[in-house]
């Protein structure tokens, strides 16, 4: 016998297994990790300026190091689905 054992999944198997990942992200229940972009990074995502999201900066969490901002991709997606 192997060092590996894999498992034999069926399309109905990985069906379901999707539906329910999909589920549990949908409830909150998923963690998953968080993407970390600076100011103009996030600014593209949001498809904004860079002066229009700080001018947003009441409205969207952000970390503030030195002079540099950055906003996590849940606090942007949060913002976004208000």
């Amino acid at each position: 016998m192997s060092a590996h054992t894999y498992l034999k999944l069926t399309d109905v198997d990985i069906d379901k297994i999707a539906a329910r990942v999909v589920e549990m992200l949908r409830e909150g229940n998923l963690v998953t990790p968080d993407r970390v972009m600076d100011a103009k990074a996030a600014a593209e995502y949001l498809h904004i300026s860079t002066k229009t999201l700080y001018n947003l900066k009441d409205k969207i969490p952000r970390k503030k190091y030195g002079r540099k901002c950055f906003y996590t991709e849940k606090s942007l997606l949060d913002f976004l689905y208000k």
